[in-house]
Order: structure tokens, then sequence, then C-alpha cells
């Protein structure tokens, strides 16, 4: 799986709602399913299927919504969906620090997004700099809101 910046910024501007709209920051994160959700469908087995669940995406923040581009596991270079959430349905958002990473909990009226932030780019074609700056730029806008 090898992720590059070039594919990284055509998945975002192929979503973005408006044309004018400018990304602020762009990542690469992990949206990972809730936990109840894994247990209800594989039971017992969860544990061992947990990772499949997780889907890498591409990650891009305007000063209207966050955006996010899933990405084929085995072709990165696939966009398999996306999705935006407007500012303006966010009703909380909680972080939590990790050792090596970071949890965001994005909560709308109707439903929940928890999304892993990471800041290492090794065996990947992204920018470091643009990883970490990123990160923090988008916790401290969600954090604002």
């Amino acid at each position: 799986m090898i992720l590059t910046e070039e594919e990284k910024i055509e998945m975002l501007n192929s979503i973005k709602e408006d044309e004018q709209d400018e990304y602020k920051a762009t990542i690469w994160g992990v949206i990972v399913p809730e936990t109840k959700k894994v247990l209800k469908k594989y039971g017992r087995a969860a544990s061992a299927f947990a990772a499949l669940e997780n889907k890498y995406c591409y990650i891009g923040i305007t000063d209207k919504y966050i955006a996010f581009a899933t990405i084929n596991t085995f072709n990165t270079s696939q966009m398999m969906d996306a999705l935006t959430i407007d500012f303006d349905t966010i009703k909380k958002v909680k972080v939590k620090n990790q050792l090596i990473r970071k949890l965001i909990y994005i909560y709308t009226k109707d439903d929940k997004l928890m999304f892993s932030l990471n800041s290492i780019t090794l065996g990947s074609k992204l920018n470091k700099k643009n990883q970490v700056d990123g990160i923090k730029y988008i916790i401290n806008k969600l954090k604002s809101l």
C-alpha cells in the first residue's frame, strides 16, 4: 500500500462540495468501526476481523466541512467511497490522545464517526511535515466547533 500526495489531492478535489472550496489541510487517516457494530457483525471472532473493517482514507478540511475519500487497501489509487460532513451538522467532537495516534470522534444528530490519525508516513510517498501539520490543524479546527 503506497499513499501519494498526488492521489490524495486528486481524490479530495474530486469530492469538493464546491469547486471554489480550498482545503486548509490534507492528511491520511483510518476510519475505525464502532466496537458494538463489529461485535454484532462478527460475534466472538470480532477481534480477528476488526482490522478488516478499518477504512484507509484521505482527509481534507475546508472552512465549511471535513471530507473523507476512502481508498482501496490493495490498490490505493482507487477511491472506494466519499463522505463530507458539514460543520453545522456536528454536535460534538471528542479527541483521545493515544501513544502513537489520535482518535477523533465526530458526533452528528444521527450518527457517530470515529477515525484515527497517525503522523507516521514511513513507506508512503506522503510529506511527513504536511501530515504532522495537517493533524494539528484538523484537531484544532474540530475542537473549535
